[in-house]
């Protein structure tokens, strides 16, 4: 045996080491939660993570399950086409899960009274828009003023005030829905006029739209502008500008580490991450080759562990693709999954030497038992390490009280087959989206004692607790509904322990 190897085994050792230490019941508490990064979240550096786990570590977290490395085309993490100092390719599109600059520069310093925006969609469903500027060397000019959209905005992504100065002129741009004009099918044309009032000089418009294939939010082909004396007669001025043109990413391509830096802050805080590898966006419409998966995600397990694997705060590798109770029942997709399951689980063990977590869900009126021995046969064959069991309650399609009796059938099939059976449970509630509405999919988060109760009710058949998800629903960064719940469980907390 090789010192690499002795090293690997010696790693595994320790890391099954710690995942199999609690298979008892839990405290009704959290102890982690899950990071899906989006534009926010991959851009707050590694001291932005370090306030965020500092609030974490005040009510008592010490693990992170980053979602995935990879989500499509979009890599959270160094690539050979992202390699730091070296500038984006010209006709590289923005990333995925971001909010992108699309910039029109003009020619020479031009004036209006009347300035129009038009945006060219190229949606299959969704165009968002968190914000626009209008500048004078550096200067926006719109910076709170009003102004008026055609078509009106869509479903719950309206822009009630617009016309004294609305979502789109407040100087704030995140990643949050809330903080986004939406249109649903579009059609030809978005229009943004801005009526000025005097002549006033402008040299550049930028305009920032969301970017997020799972959510099907597409970015436009273009944006074109005019301007008018009157507010009728409109003349064109200049090209459209598209992406190949006067384009910026909303973060630097040349230094985008978002794990890198996350791992820094957790090695300061002593929080324990576990990596999440790729996931292509075709999972959701039912696609999914097990060989070419386990093929893909082994390759990038390895990648991983060369960029990070020295991090004292890297502990194992998460497996994205979520396995329901109901899309692999029949023989075959059932072998596909396991198959894959079964390559992951092996590569971990013997190639990187650390522990590998899936986080599968059940929809409405689950069938405890026979969920049970879907996942005993497939733990016959896989040797995972971690379920963490999504408990369905923010999302509707379950509540707490319908889960325990699937929680109860699978924690006695994992504590036979040595599997450590964690809670992901869910700190947000939706509000919109099926099965709420037929609106888009919306949440907020949710409310102390629903969240009191899930954790009551699942404690007795888990081993830990780990929200979906703290940076999002119960951050006190996020402020509003989400600070709100923190403050609330710091209360929980005194209660348990007064």
């Amino acid at each position: 045996m090789t010192k690499r190897d002795q090293l690997r085994n010696a790693v595994l050792t320790g890391a099954i080491a710690l995942v199999s230490t609690a298979f008892a019941q839990t405290e009704p508490v959290l102890s982690g939660t899950f990071v899906q990064f989006n534009y926010q979240l991959a851009t707050l550096g590694a001291d932005g993570w370090r306030a965020e786990l500092a609030d974490m570590r005040a009510v008592g977290f010490d693990t992170l399950i980053v979602q995935y490395s990879r989500y499509g085309e979009v890599s959270y993490f160094p690539t050979a086409t992202t390699v730091p100092g070296a500038p984006p390719p010209a006709s590289t599109l923005p990333p995925n899960e971001a909010i992108a600059t699309l910039a029109w520069q003009a020619d020479a310093p031009a004036q209006a009274t009347h300035l129009r925006i038009v945006v060219a969609p190229n949606s299959k469903e969704w165009t968002m828009i968190p914000e626009v500027r209008v500048l004078d060397q550096g200067r926006n000019v719109v910076a709170g003023r009003g102004y008026a959209l055609t078509p009106a905005p869509s479903g719950t992504y309206l822009d009630p005030n617009a016309a004294t100065g609305g979502k789109l002129t407040d100087g704030s741009a995140n990643f949050a829905w809330q903080d986004m004009v939406g249109w649903q099918l579009p059609g030809g044309e978005i229009a943004v006029d801005f009526d000025l009032g005097e002549p006033t000089a402008f040299d550049r418009v930028e305009v920032q739209f969301m970017r997020s294939d799972v959510s099907a939010v597409e970015l436009p082909a273009s944006i074109a502008i005019s301007v008018s004396g009157d507010g009728s007669h409109y003349l064109s001025l200049g090209r459209p500008a598209g992406w190949n043109d006067a384009t910026t990413t909303g973060a630097d391509m040349r230094s985008w580490d978002p794990i890198g830096e996350l791992l820094t802050a957790a090695e300061d805080a002593g929080f324990q991450v576990w990596l999440g590898l790729a996931l292509d966006p075709a999972y959701w419409e039912g696609k999914f080759d097990p060989t070419a998966s386990a093929a893909g995600n082994t390759a990038l397990m390895l990648q991983l562990e060369e960029l990070y694997g020295a991090s004292p705060a890297l502990v194992g590798y998460y497996l994205p693709e979520e396995i329901d109770d109901r899309s692999f029942v029949t023989p075959t997709a059932h072998e596909a999954m396991t198959t894959y399951l079964a390559a992951m689980a092996d590569a971990a063990h013997t190639q990187v030497g650390r522990p590998v977590m899936v986080a599968p869900y059940f929809g409405m009126r689950p069938d405890g038992a026979a969920y049970a021995a879907w996942w005993d046969a497939t733990l016959a064959k896989a040797e995972l390490d971690v379920i963490a069991m999504q408990d369905g309650v923010g999302t509707r399609r379950t509540t707490a009280e319908e889960g325990v009796p699937v929680y109860r059938a699978l924690k006695a099939v994992t504590d036979a087959r040595g599997v450590a059976l964690w809670s992901d449970l869910e700190v947000f509630e939706q509000t919109h989206g099926w099965p709420v509405d037929d609106l888009a999919w919306q949440a907020t988060s949710a409310k102390i004692a629903t969240v009191r109760n899930q954790l009551e009710l699942e404690a007795p058949f888990v081993a830990k607790f780990v929200a979906f998800a703290f940076p999002d629903h119960m951050s006190p960064r996020a402020g509003g509904a989400a600070a709100r719940l923190y403050q609330d469980y710091l209360a929980y907390l005194k209660e348990l322990d007064p």
